[in-house]
């Protein structure tokens, strides 16, 4: 069954991400982290991201990333926030680990796979085996260019906010997100790898600076 308090567009989803942005600057922080901060992050189901389309992850992730800003302004705890950012990026890349099999077995002309396959949306299912492989190929390869884009964009401002946030900002490093840009026999975009890594090495370079600021401040006999 369909949850009835699912936003069921873009547009609503937006307004609903700006409208919660709007009162988590406002409402009184206990208000922000028990009433907004469950539905903003998707711990209820106003909105599934895992089921939603690049469009709309593009939408949810631009929200949570302006949310750490915000949070990061009223000096509230931001960690579940950055680990939805990271949770998010890692989904992505792994729904793109998954749709580049099909595509390349369309034109590789190997057989497809027999259960289905669900990727944002997407199902590749007994009504999509009855398509022509041309038409299941386009409506694939337009998901792929989408989410590639989604994932290059949110990476790109995931780096940037962890440059303002400091050493907390490892709390976007999640095992999906880190696994998929490491593993070595992934296919991933040469474009988002690079950009993966700089993410990566931004947040590393920032947790060293911290470690070495900290250490000078510490007296010879601390340090020993």
């Amino acid at each position: 069954s369909v949850d009835s308090r699912r936003i069921s567009t873009v547009g609503g989803l937006r307004r609903a991400v700006q409208l919660f942005s709007f009162l988590s600057r406002i409402l009184p922080q206990d208000d922000v982290t028990w009433r907004i901060e469950k539905r903003l992050l998707g711990m209820e189901p106003f909105a599934d991201f895992d089921a939603s389309s690049p469009h709309a992850k593009a939408v949810l992730l631009r929200g949570w990333l302006e949310y750490v800003a915000i949070l990061e302004k009223r000096g509230m705890d931001s960690i579940d926030a950055l680990t939805s950012i990271g949770n998010a990026l890692g989904s992505i890349a792994e729904e793109m680990n998954t749709a580049l099999p099909l595509l390349n077995a369309i034109i590789d002309n190997r057989p497809m796979p027999t259960d289905n396959v669900a990727i944002s949306g997407w199902l590749y299912d007994e009504a999509a085996r009855g398509k022509k492989l041309i038409e299941v190929f386009t409506d694939l390869s337009v998901l792929y260019a989408s989410l590639n884009q989604v994932f290059l964009v949110g990476i790109q401002r995931a780096t940037e906010t962890s440059v303002f946030l400091g050493p907390k900002s490892h709390r976007m490093l999640t095992l999906p997100l880190v696994k998929t840009l490491l593993d070595p026999r992934g296919s991933f975009p040469a474009p988002a790898v690079r950009q993966g890594f700089t993410f990566i090495c931004t947040i590393i370079d920032i947790a060293f600076k911290s470690f070495d600021d900290e250490g000078m401040g510490m007296t010879a006999e601390e340090r020993n």
